[in-house]
């Protein structure tokens, strides 16, 4: 009679318990949190062109998509180049926007202009990476050349 009745409270506190997760679980409280993701869905150069004197132009144009479920704030894109495995640090960047806001779901189309010597835009050896930046980490990176 002990066993039924110890057995028979076991029971009720396991579905009561059951019954209790799942209630909490659909109603949200054990929800995810937003996800923080974003992509580089394009990345294109154009140039180098010429414009005064012995100075040339590369434009990048970059499309980034919020593929999270979170809102990035404090986003930046800027572009790295690279020019016999180091960074260069020759050229002159115009960034913009310098910081964004994308809302889960949305794109953004960016022109990136650098302004560079002759000399400069003719080396073989170099590579352009975009890099995507969201609330202080690196979303993504995109690469261009060697």
């Amino acid at each position: 009679m002990i066993k039924r009745k110890l057995i028979l409270v076991i029971v009720t506190v396991v579905i009561v318990f059951a019954s209790v997760t799942t209630l909490l679980f659909y109603s949200g409280y054990f929800s995810p949190q937003p996800s923080l993701q974003a992509k580089i869905t394009a990345f294109i150069a154009e140039g180098p062109s010429p414009i005064v004197g012995m100075e040339m132009i590369i434009t990048f144009n970059v499309t980034v998509e919020n593929t999270g479920t979170a809102e990035i704030k404090n986003g930046n894109l800027t572009i790295e180049r690279m020019v016999n495995g180091n960074i260069s640090e020759t050229g002159a960047y115009d960034y913009r926007p310098e910081s964004f806001t994308l809302h889960a779901g949305e794109t953004l189309q960016d022109q990136i202009n650098l302004l560079i010597g002759f000399d400069d835009s003719m080396k073989s050896n170099q590579s352009f990476t975009a890099v995507l930046r969201g609330d202080g980490a690196v979303l993504d990176e995109r690469k261009l050349g060697s």
